[in-house]
C-alpha cells in the first residue's frame, strides 16, 4: 500500500488543473468499469436463464424418450433423441464454462474498480491538501513581505536620523 502511495505521489502534479484532470479521468475510468461490470452481470443473468432452459429441455427430452421408446428397442428416433440430448449436454457444458469466465472477468473488474476508487480518493485528498498548502504558502508570503517592508521602513528611518 505504501508503495502504491509513493507511486501516486511521484505521478501527481502540483498544477491544480492537472490534478482536476487526473481526478476526472479516474472518475471516468471508474464509471466505465461500473458499466462493464453491469453488462457482465446482465450477461451472467442471461446465461443462467439459458442454462435453466437447457436443463428443462434436457429433462423434457429424457421423459419423452422414456415414454416413447421402451428400453429394449433402439430405433432411429431414439438415436436422434439421444444425439439431441448429447448436444444439449455439450451446450450446457459450454455455457457453464462461459459462465465461469464471466465470473472471473467480473472479479477482475471488481478489483480494478477498487484500485481506481482508491486512486480517486487519494487524488481528491491530495487536491484538498494542495489547496491548503497554497493558502499556507500565500499567508507565509504575506507575513514575510510585511516583515521585509517593515525592515525597509525601519532601515529608511534609521538612515534618515
Amino acid at each position: 500500500m505504501k508503495e502504491r502511495i509513493s507511486e501516486l505521489e511521484e505521478r501527481t502534479e502540483e498544477d491544480e488543473e492537472a490534478q482536476e484532470g487526473l481526478l476526472e479521468e479516474k472518475q471516468y475510468i471508474l464509471e466505465d468499469v461500473k458499466s462493464k461490470a453491469k453488462g457482465i452481470r446482465q450477461a451472467l443473468i442471461a446465461m443462467k436463464k439459458e442454462e435453466d432452459l437447457a436443463k428443462k429441455d434436457n429433462d423434457r427430452c429424457q421423459k419423452q424418450m422414456l415414454r416413447m421408446v421402451p428400453r429394449k428397442y433402439k430405433t432411429e428416433k431414439f438415436e436422434e433423441m439421444m444425439q439431441d440430448l448429447e448436444d444439449l449436454v455439450e451446450m450446457h457444458e459450454e455455457s457453464v464454462e462461459a459462465n465461469k469466465e464471466m465470473h472471473r472477468n467480473l472479479s477482475e473488474l471488481g478489483m480494478t474498480r477498487e484500485i481506481v476508487q482508491q486512486d480517486v480518493r487519494y487524488l481528491e485528498q491530495y487536491r484538498v491538501d494542495s489547496i491548503f498548502r497554497i493558502f499556507k504558502l500565500k499567508a507565509e508570503h504575506r507575513i514575510l513581505k510585511k516583515k521585509a517592508d517593515a525592515r525597509k521602513t525601519s532601515a529608511a528611518n534609521d538612515s534618515a536620523k
